[in-house]
């Protein structure tokens, strides 16, 4: 899976746009970027990003994401 696969699901799902973000950081928002060569997914609040896992392929990072958004609706 990559991010265009995640964004498909995420639509398929009807997940809000507003709970995530793909490779960029969003307060509020469930976050998946790319830093300093691995994958990051975390959760902005505040400007401090929680709850961080990294990994070092893009399909690791976004099946991550996704069993981590879909838990929440």
């Amino acid at each position: 899976m990559d991010r265009v696969d995640l964004q498909n699901e995420l639509n398929k799902l009807n997940i809000p746009n507003d709970s995530y973000s793909i490779d960029g950081v969003e307060d509020e928002a469930l976050c998946l970027i790319l830093d300093g060569g691995l994958w990051c997914v975390f959760y902005s609040e505040y400007g401090k990003r929680t709850e961080v896992e990294f990994f070092a392929t893009e399909n690791d990072a976004c099946q991550s994401f996704l069993a981590r958004i879909t838990k929440w609706y």
